[in-house]
């Protein structure tokens, strides 16, 4: 296996600047590429929409520098006892599920389709799906060997969510949402009724076939583990609240998602969700900057929502320090 860059080696190589509003411009490649690993390009706090085109041939799908562990992590939750948190077959009709897989694997990095078994080249030793496996058992295969969370949505209004697989959430859970129209999905969210919820229903009613977008969101947990569902918020809590001035640069993770949106007919929306984090300290000095001066100028709301209140007076007084 080829050795890949980690998160602490990527994110220190510098700043770029890109304004995240302006879709369906293209930005290059490398700049998704440093702005999914740190999105924060303004001093203050910007509640904005910030969606763009992703360019054709940057894969939604790929493996990290930790992408070993973060598979074994998600074998290991679909195997455990809380399975039914984490994964729900999209109610598709069988056609329409292969066609989702078959997009799946054209889209990622390291999966392949060879005389229609699918195999995962990243590892020493492939792991394989017969082609004659029902596409269930095919779809339950290809979330086993991604890292990126799926969700399925109606592209009619009100864009329910119709299945996925979400193993490393912030806050929420695949099983809570499932059902639900989108607005009903963002509905803790600060400003998505009143700001986003507009651009969002126009994005969704002029997608086009095969066509991806993507955004970036961010955040900081006290906590470095990837699964930060529900059923985990009590040890969340108790995380939080053992932040300190002199342990939060160690003890706090900057968390960001690199979310993409594609339409394919007959399946519907496909939103996926690339979750990368690293501890604070492994921050450039201009990076924690930015980070302190979007902590100082955002909302109490948004702070909250993002679980960031319980522990901003510590956040603050270290990022000055560091």
């Amino acid at each position: 296996m080829r050795r890949r860059s980690s998160f602490a080696e990527i994110v220190t190589v510098g700043m770029v600047e890109l304004c995240q509003t302006s879709y369906p411009i293209v930005p290059s490649t490398e700049a998704i590429r440093m702005l999914e690993l740190f999105p924060l390009q303004h001093q203050e706090f910007r509640h904005q929409f910030g969606i763009a085109a992703l360019p054709a041939g940057h894969p939604i799908f790929k493996p990290g520098a930790d992408y070993q562990r973060e598979r074994d992590l998600r074998r290991r939750t679909l195997d455990g006892d809380f399975v039914d948190q984490y994964i729900a077959i999209p109610e598709l009709p069988e056609r329409a599920l292969e066609s989702l897989i078959t997009w799946c694997v054209s889209q990622s990095e390291h999966l392949r389709s060879i005389d229609s078994t699918l195999v995962n080249t990243e590892l020493e030793t492939p792991s394989k799906c017969s082609a004659a496996a029902t596409p269930v058992q095919r779809f339950d295969w290809l979330v086993r060997n991604l890292v990126e969370d799926v969700v399925i949505l109606t592209k009619q209004p009100p864009h329910q969510v119709i299945g996925g697989c979400v193993c490393f959430p912030s806050g929420w859970s695949i099983r809570e949402k499932l059902g639900q129209p989108l607005l009903d999905v963002h509905d803790e969210v600060p400003g998505f009724t009143e700001e986003l919820w507009n651009p969002t229903e126009r994005l969704f009613n002029r997608m086009k076939p095969d066509k991806t977008v993507w955004r970036t969101n961010w955040g900081v947990r006290p906590s470095g583990a990837l699964d930060q569902s529900t059923r985990f918020l009590d040890d969340i809590r108790q995380h939080a609240a053992e932040i300190t001035s002199d342990n939060a640069l160690r003890q706090c993770y900057f968390r960001v998602e690199f979310q993409t949106l594609t339409y394919l007919e007959n399946i519907g929306v496909v939103f996926t969700i690339r979750t990368t984090q690293c501890q604070l300290e492994a921050l450039a000095h201009q990076q924690r900057q930015l980070l302190l001066g979007n902590l100082e100028s955002c909302p109490e709301s948004t702070l909250r929502y993002k679980g960031i209140w319980p522990m901003r007076i510590p956040l603050r007084q270290a990022l000055t320090k560091g």
